[in-house]
């Protein structure tokens, strides 16, 4: 985007995330209780 205002940028944000199931459940048919999600998020505008 155009303009030198902090809010004419476009954004990048990295993300990750850590999940531990304690109730017994399993994120990965029954081989681990826990998992890590990542990704990104971009943002613009015109």
């Amino acid at each position: 985007s155009t303009g030198e205002s902090f809010f004419a940028r476009p954004e990048i944000r990295f993300f990750a995330t850590y999940l531990k199931d304690n109730e017994g459940d399993s994120f990965d048919n029954n081989k681990s209780n826990d998992t890590i999600n990542y990704g990104v998020q971009i943002e613009a505008w015109w």
